[in-house]
């Protein structure tokens, strides 16, 4: 009898917690759904931190990261002293697709920090992030990790 009733409690608290879960993951869901909010402008245009369809570089992440070593180089000073670490870079992706005002928004060493500037600088035009259809400004954020080789 004991055991029946703790197997009644337990399932009812199960039943909680998937209810619960669902809560939560609608109201995420719904969250980025419907009007996007813009977070800020650039040059007089709304920029969205979320969009119906979001930028997508081509060839997807894989080529995104690929373009993004081919143009990185490692400072010297920081290879001397042994600096290591992940820069987050922060740029909006205009309605053209460009990569417009890189900035860091995760500091390792100001050295790495403009090298992961100059190397995002250099990247081509991505698939412009969609709301309705139409192509609108969207941040977009990358992690630039610096490792260096051990001997």
């Amino acid at each position: 009898m004991t055991i029946m009733k703790n197997m009644k409690t337990t399932a009812k608290f199960s039943l909680g917690k998937v209810m619960l879960m669902l809560t939560i993951t609608a109201g995420f869901l719904f969250s980025f759904s419907g009007n996007a909010k813009a977070q800020d402008t650039f040059n007089g245009e709304e920029v969205f931190v979320v969009a119906e369809e979001m930028p997508v570089f081509p060839g997807e992440t894989k080529a995104l990261y690929q373009a993004i070593s081919s143009n990185l180089r490692y400072p010297q000073s920081a290879k001397e002293n042994g600096i290591e670490g992940k820069v987050m870079i922060r740029f909006i992706v205009d309605k053209d697709g460009a990569v417009k005002n890189p900035t860091v928004i995760k500091s390792v060493d100001p050295s790495l920090d403009k090298a992961a500037l100059d190397a995002v600088k250099l990247l081509p035009k991505f698939k412009p992030g969609k709301i309705g259809g139409k192509p609108v400004n969207v941040y977009y954020t990358v992690p630039i990790a610096f490792k260096l080789a051990t001997s």
